[in-house]
Parts: C-alpha cells; structure tokens; sequence
C-alpha cells in the first residue's frame, strides 16, 4: 500500500486495561510490520508495564486509538498514558504508554510503512481534544526515525512549539565467537574478565539459566533482593523498592518466559545466588534489563564474571548484539558499547495554554543564546 493520508483513517479509542489487551493480534502484527524496536514497542512489554504501572481504569488508565483505512484495517496505532500530575499550574501532558517511570527505551509508534505522517497528523488533533491536555513528551525515539521525522515536520508547519534533547542508550555489536569478542575490549577490561570468571571458578562458584518456570518467582524475588542489597550498600532503597515495579517485572519475565526469550541468569556460590542479570533475547539482539549482586562478595566481581559467562552463552545462541538500553556510561564502553542516538521531542498541542508556555521557554531559551 502507498503513503495513506489523515483523511483515509478513522481513530476508534481504547481506554482501560482490558481495552488495550483486545488489541493484541493487531498490535502483534504492527510492531512487525512498522519495524520499530521489538521490545518495548512489543505488546508482552506493554501489556506487562500497564499491568504493573497504571490502572485498569480512569485518568490512570492507558488510553489511544487504533488508526484504520477504509477497509477497516489497522495502519497505526496511538498508545498513550496521562503523567501524573505535576502541580496545580502545571501543563496537563500525555506521553507514550510504557513511558515516565525509566523501564522503557527506543519508544515509536507502531505504523505501516507510509502512514507515518497521518499517523502524526491524527494524534495531534485527537490528543488535542482530550480534556486538561496541552502538551506532549515523546521520550527516548531512536534518531533514526521515520515518525521522529513526521512530529517534527507537523509541529513546525503548525507553528507549534517544541524542545528536544539528545538521549543515548548503549550498544555492543559482537563478534562471532566469545573469544573474538573478548579481543575487542580494551586491554584492562578483557583482564578483569578473564580473572573475574576464574576466581569465581576457583571460589565454587557455578552459572547458569533460571529455565525452570515453576520457580520463576522465587528467582525475581532473589533478584529483588540482590539488587535493594546493591543499593543499600551505597544508602539507597533500589528501583524495586517500587511495588509497581515488581509487579511489573513480574508480569514481563512470565510473558517473555512464555515466548522463549527470558533470559535470566544466575551465579550461586556456597548454595545460595549472589547475582542474577535479567534481560530478553529478541530477533538476534540480547536486551539487558536489570541485575542484582551481594556487595559482600564484589571481591572477585560477580556482576562481571556473570556478564562475561552470559556473553558466552549468548554468542553461542546467535546473539548479534547486546543492548545495555538506559544510557552511556565508561561501565558500558568497558565492554564495547557505543552510543545509540536517540530523541527526547517535547512539543506543545494546539491549545492556548500549551502554545504559550512552551513559547515563552523557547525565548527564554534563545536570549541565554
């Protein structure tokens, strides 16, 4: 099919939980055919974090349309969420659905390939009607982006008024074999690997999948644990101090065990784990998502004698790529990531409070020069 104008589509809404899970076929079909990043565009991601994060009903809930031709046929589809509110005088905004709470990275929307534009097009004005909306936050979209594109070009002929940043997730591309990957680290990291996973052999310590579905909670709640241990060492509660998230962590790992593609490993030693690295292995691509170690045992550095026994494992089950997602960082670089671009796009909607407000920070922005 060629390119599809707004005039073409009809937006039938979702609102709630069990609206959004209706959708799964077409949202299924979608994220394959739009090409936009599996994971969190994917409909297991999504279906877990609105089961972890945000209501089944109410402002809430998640929300959207499901864009459709004349033939009734899905063309996109516009996932969104209400941010909380940010104060009495602040902008009422909306943002991606699995957006806001620093679990979701590469966010787009799901679209065929030449409804890009009237995907755009639509949700500008269909957000634009909903009530104590004024503005919306597009967060961590790959730079490379054909609907990065279109916000930008819709909102410029609009005049309506936007901010953007630069975020970076990190990537490693790998080589065929383990050790050919090993000799693409610096020299200092490859070493800290090599003496990492031999002191922990040494120590008794063994690694391996948490394959075993039946016991898939005790192992979050292993995780859990570990990884508040981390935290607490250096006065911090850790991110699953958040029920929401547990709840949501819970949910994703069931899903992706479901689908094959949990990978969840572990390192025990002296009959208990001291560090479990979650992540999924999607279309080629392993996406790292958490991990939790004992600080009383970081003298022969398990988070790293971990990776590099999960790396191993990874190769060997055709692994192409490793995506640490949440960042740049030199822990990163360590072992071989570079930068991924991606886009923070705020911009104001069609309202009068949404275009002032953004307007007066533009100018702002410009005086500091």
């Amino acid at each position: 099919m060629g390119r599809v104008t707004a005039d073409e589509l009809t937006a039938e809404r979702f609102e709630g939980r069990a609206a959004l899970e209706a959708l799964e076929p077409e949202w299924r079909e979608l994220v394959a055919a739009s090409g936009v990043d599996p994971l969190c565009n994917g409909f297991t991601f999504v279906r877990a974090y609105a089961r972890g994060w945000l209501d089944e009903s109410g402002p809430g809930a998640p929300f959207g349309w499901v864009l459709r031709d004349r033939d009734g046929r899905a063309q996109a589809l516009l996932p969104f969420r209400r941010e909380p509110a940010r104060g009495p005088l602040a902008l009422g905004r909306a943002r991606l659905l699995v957006d806001g709470t620093f679990d979701s990275d590469y966010l787009d929307l799901p679209t065929r390939p030449g409804a890009e534009r009237a995907a755009v097009e639509c949700a500008i004005e269909l957000l634009r009607r909903e009530r104590g909306l004024q503005a919306l936050v597009l967060a961590s979209v790959p730079a490379d982006s054909t609907v990065l594109e279109c916000w930008r070009q819709v909102a410029a002929e609009r005049r309506l008024p936007t901010r953007e940043r630069p975020d970076a997730c990190a990537v490693s591309d790998l080589a065929p074999t383990f050790e050919e990957q090993l000799g693409r680290l610096p020299k200092r990291m490859r070493s800290k690997v090599r003496q990492a996973r031999r002191r922990a052999e040494e120590a008794g310590a063994t690694a391996s999948w948490c394959d075993d579905t039946g016991r898939l909670d005790e192992h979050l709640e292993t995780l859990f644990e570990l990884h508040a241990l981390r935290w607490q060492s250096v006065g911090e509660a850790g991110s699953f101090a958040q029920a929401p998230r547990r709840r949501y962590y819970g949910e994703l790992a069931h899903g992706l065990a479901a689908e094959g593609s949990l990978r969840l490993a572990r390192l025990d030693h002296e009959g208990r784990a001291i560090c479990l690295q979650i992540g999924a292995l999607i279309d080629g691509t392993y996406y790292q998502l958490q991990e939790g170690y004992d600080p009383a045992v970081d003298a022969f550095r398990p988070g790293i004698a971990l990776r590099g026994w999960a790396l191993e494992q990874l190769i060997g089950q055709g692994a192409r790529r490793y995506d640490f997602m949440g960042g740049d960082s030199r822990h990163k670089r360590d072992w071989n990531a570079e930068p991924r671009d991606c886009r923070t796009l705020a911009l104001a909607l069609p309202r009068w409070r949404g275009r002032l407000a953004y307007g007066l920070r533009a100018a702002v922005d410009r005086l500091r020069g």
